[in-house]
């Protein structure tokens, strides 16, 4: 298998905000979204498709830790 480019736009300008990932030559999407930022994405179109999405952490107490995000994969 041959290599892939994954491209990573961050949405905030910033590596611990919110990115967007996409594959070449794959039609899905994949978003890392802090917790602290979920009431600034819920009115984005492109999130409220159906997709998978998956919940890190270890409680809801520590929202504001950086391995506490949303991937979301559609």
């Amino acid at each position: 298998m041959g290599g892939k480019n994954i491209n990573m736009f961050l949405m905030d300008g910033t590596p611990i905000g919110r990115i967007k990932c996409t594959i070449a030559n794959w039609t899905g999407v994949a978003y890392k979204i802090p917790r602290t930022e979920l009431e600034r994405c819920k009115n984005r179109d492109d999130l409220k498709q159906s997709g998978v999405y998956f919940l890190f952490g270890s409680s809801d107490d520590n929202a504001y830790c950086n391995k506490n995000f949303l991937w979301r994969v559609i």
